[in-house]
């Protein structure tokens, strides 16, 4: 069976060296992708008149680190020895 595992990771130098990690010491991984997207913080303390006023508060709380996202497709069966090395390389959220 084939299954898909995501994690995220505080920088992706973390992220870099799970899949170099995980590429080299476990069998049946199909494909490792890493994702950064930048992190957003709509905060405000008035409600919100329209979509634009969200999206300009959006720009202006944009943090300047990123969430970094690992995506692995592999087989099921080492999905626990996948799960355990994303642990211990930093892993968080793990699905």
């Amino acid at each position: 069976m084939v299954t898909r595992i995501v994690a995220e990771f505080e920088n992706s130098k973390q992220a870099d060296r799970a899949v170099e990690r995980i590429m080299t010491d476990v069998h049946g991984i199909y494909s490792a992708n890493i994702v950064q997207k930048p992190a957003v913080s709509a905060v405000t303390d008035k409600p919100l008149q329209a979509v634009d006023s969200v999206a300009e508060e959006a720009k202006e709380n944009v943090r300047k680190d990123t969430r970094t996202s690992l995506y692995i497709v592999c087989d099921g069966s080492r999905s626990d020895e996948i799960y355990s090395l994303i642990a211990t390389m930093g892993g968080l959220n793990m699905a």
